[in-house]
């Protein structure tokens, strides 16, 4: 069987889906936040495609995104100075 890249996106919302996998962390409202100020971004990023009008993330992509995205929003309340760069992960989960 041939696997492809889009293997990796699960649904961002409902049982399942990426905002159910990160209870405390994340929630629907939140992510409908999220996803109406930095569509763009996410998309760019390949973090989340959008098939038929419902989005799909690639949880690990959108992980980076969401940091890189808080360390910004910390940088402009405290001072780039003052915030430490985040560890960073491999998004494609290959060497």
């Amino acid at each position: 069987m041939h696997s492809n890249g889009f293997a990796k996106f699960v649904p961002a919302l409902g049982d399942g889906g990426y905002v159910a996998m990160r209870p405390g962390q994340l929630t629907e409202a939140r992510w409908r936040w999220i996803w109406r100020q930095n569509r763009a971004r996410i998309v760019d990023a390949g973090a989340a495609i959008v098939v038929g009008g419902r989005v799909y993330v690639h949880p690990s992509r959108m992980d980076d995104v969401l940091l890189e995205l808080g360390r910004e929003a910390a940088e402009r309340r405290l001072g780039a100075d003052d915030v430490p760069a985040p560890a960073r992960s491999d998004s494609d989960g290959a060497a």
